[in-house]
This record gives C-alpha cells, structure tokens and sequence, in this order.
C-alpha cells in the first residue's frame, strides 16, 4: 500500500442495538475489540468461504479487548447475506470473455 493511502488501513465498525455502521474516520468513541487482520481475510469471514476460528487458527485475524466479545464474536460479526449464494468456482477470466465474438443475430 502506498504511504498516501496508509489512511484505508483502520475502520471502525460501529454497533450500537444491532446497526452497524462501517466507518473509514475514527469516530470517537472508546474500542471495545480491535481486530488485526487485512481486507480478503476480513472479507473470507464476512462471505462464509472462512470462520471465525479458522482465521484464528491460522493466525489471518487476531483479536484483542474485551474477552466477552472475543467470545460471542461469531454471534455479532454475521455473515453478508450473499454469503450463502453459490458462486463460481473461479474468478471470470476477463480477457477471454472480452476475446469471444459476439454471436450474430440468428445464429
């Protein structure tokens, strides 16, 4: 990442009655968690394709503060709500898509 965007590498995930609010300005308010991990791992957890203890495990998130919510983690950080829908098996190769003809009409 380049030093004029070391400023993307803290969010603030904001939870208050069950709303969350994703926040890329520290807020002001006192942290209660800090989870040390980076964006695809963050992003495994959130899609399901990674639990909770299996980036603990390996080590991709760590988590530091408060012990209760260390523990009810996976009650409060749920999944996306596409996290269920089958994807495909691999990224859209891009250039081929873009390299196919399109087919004529009445073909």
């Amino acid at each position: 990442m380049k030093k004029a965007n070391w400023w993307l590498d803290k969010w603030w995930l904001v939870m208050t009655d069950g709303v969350s609010d994703l926040c890329i300005q520290d807020p002001g308010f006192d942290v209660d968690l800090h989870i040390i991990t980076d964006l695809r791992s963050m992003t495994n957890v959130w899609m399901g394709d990674l639990t909770v203890a299996e980036a603990l495990k390996s080590g991709v998130i760590e988590l530091h503060g408060s012990q209760s919510l260390i523990k009810k983690i996976d009650s409060w950080l749920t999944l996306s709500r596409h996290a269920h829908h089958e994807r495909p098996p691999e990224p859209m190769n891009l250039e081929r898509f873009f390299a196919t003809p399109l087919m004529e009409s009445g073909e």
